[in-house]
């Protein structure tokens, strides 16, 4: 596995983690979570989010990122593509 700068990448490469974390927001709280990364894209896009992303044989799967205001952290987030995407075993600490 390899972790990458998230200001490294072009925010198409995370369209399935998009995807996935789109789908998870629907159906585990009833939130329409497309604004927000429409949001993260741009920011990615301008090369201006800090984080890092999780690459498995050349497929993202997961990341992460951050958000400082004036030294103070305002927020983090990481989504890694759960087991049923076929990733687990990235995730699996006893793997």
């Amino acid at each position: 596995m390899q972790i990458l700068d998230l200001r490294q990448i072009h925010s198409e490469s995370l369209a399935p983690l998009f995807s996935e974390e789109i789908r998870h927001w629907r159906d585990e709280l009833h939130w329409d979570y497309r604004p927000s990364i429409s949001l993260i894209k741009r920011f990615i896009d301008a090369h201006s989010l800090g984080g890092y992303v999780a690459v498995e044989d050349g497929t993202p799967a997961g990341y992460g990122f951050y958000v400082v205001e004036r030294a103070n952290w305002r927020a983090f987030c990481f989504f890694p593509l759960p087991p049923s995407a076929g990733h687990s075993e990235a995730f699996d600490r006893d793997a």
